[in-house]
This record gives structure tokens, C-alpha cells and sequence, in this order.
């Protein structure tokens, strides 16, 4: 059954003040009332979302204004979700706090951009507590011993043609199985070896 929703934004009445918020609704009037009690509330789980902060630091709801930007019938919420998504974007609100709808390449884009961040998090963490992880993880081992020796042979039978694949040593050419590769280049390869003596005498 159709949705019939509105797709607003919030203003302020000073247009010398860009910034504006999008939002969505299906009870324009009880949406601005919450938004008027929100902003004002200091209970209110939204008190200190970014579009309250911002109304009560540019004269408090009384200086902002709701406005329909558009009204239709929707098929479902994700339907309004995307067109609220969409207004924000065009738009360009700034006052939105999250984006109201989410596209896998957005949520993929998100997850890359936030990699380095995660990765100096969990780098420093493991430096302050390498200790306790190594003894978690033998702690983990002793006690599941044969549950981890069962998991590395299915897998190793799974993947055994990969395992035993051949690849060539990005260092000195040298054709070898995946599986040696490792050691090979830690320990064998005298190509890698000079290179290292160079890198560290330049």
C-alpha cells in the first residue's frame, strides 16, 4: 500500500544563513512540533544532534521555518529514504547528521575511506597491548587445539590447488609453490637479501 510522505527542509529565517536541513515525514505538523520540542529539550536523545545545536546558536526554533519541498506517494520507506537522500545531496544540507539512505557503493566508499583510521586504531592498540593479546591467543590455542587443527585441514583440503599453485618471486624470478613462497623470501632468496643490504645502506 502507498506511503503518502513530505520531504522538507528547515531553514532559518535570516538569509544571510545557508545551512539548512532535510528531513521526511508523514505528519508535517507533528514533525515540526518535534523538531520545535527537540531542539529546546535537554532530555531529548536529539538535544545535541548537529541541526538542534545549530538552530539554538542562530536564535532557537522561533527563528527557523519548515518548508514542503515535495509531496507524493511513496511504495515503501526505503522509497522516502532515497528521496530524502536525494534533496540532501542536491541541496547540499549541512545539517543532517547521517545520510538518510545509503547505496552499497556509498557504504563501500565509506569502509575504504575509514580504513587508515582503523588501521593506526588497531595498530596502536595492539602496541600497547601486544603482551596480553599473545597470551590470549596461546590461552586460545591450548584450549582449542583440536578444533583449529580440524579448521586448518578442511582448509587446507579445500584449498589445496591453490596452496600448491606455482608463482613466480617478485625478487629473483624464482618459480615456486604459493606455499613456500613465504619462506623462500625470508630466508632463501638472495635477490630480496641484496636489496634489503642496499636499502639500508643508502
Amino acid at each position: 500500500m502507498p506511503i503518502k510522505a513530505s520531504i522538507y527542509k528547515i531553514v532559518c529565517k535570516d538569509e544571510n544563513v545557508k545551512d539548512i536541513y532535510v528531513g521526511s515525514t508523514t505528519n508535517f505538523n507533528l514533525r515540526e512540533y518535534f523538531h520545535d520540542k527537540t531542539s529546546k529539550n535537554a532530555n531529548s536523545k536529539e538535544y545535541n544532534f548537529k541541526k538542534n545545536v545549530f538552530i539554538r546558536n542562530n536564535g532557537g526554533f522561533e527563528n527557523f521555518k519548515m518548508k514542503l519541498i515535495k509531496e507524493a506517494e511513496f511504495e515503501n520507506k526505503t522509497e522516502i529514504r532515497k528521496e530524502e537522500q536525494l534533496f540532501i545531496r542536491e541541496l547540499g544540507a549541512t545539517l543532517n547528521d547521517k545520510r538518510a539512505y545509503i547505496t552499497d557503493e556509498d557504504r563501500a566508499k565509506d569502509r575504504i575511506i575509514a580504513l587508515p583510521k582503523k588501521r593506526e586504531h588497531w595498530k596502536q592498540y595492539y602496541a600497547k597491548n601486544k603482551e596480553k593479546i599473545k597470551e590470549k591467543k596461546k590461552i586460545y590455542r591450548e584450549q582449542n587445539k583440536e578444533k583449529i587443527d580440524a579448521s586448518n585441514k578442511k582448509w587446507r583440503e579445500a584449498n589445496r590447488e591453490h596452496i600448491n599453485g606455482k608463482i613466480d618471486c617478485p625478487d629473483c624470478n624464482k618459480t615456486l609453490s604459493r606455499s613456500s613462497m613465504s619462506k623462500h623470501r625470508r630466508f632463501f632468496c638472495i635477490a630480496r637479501t641484496i636489496n634489503n643490504i642496499i636499502e639500508n645502506t643508502e
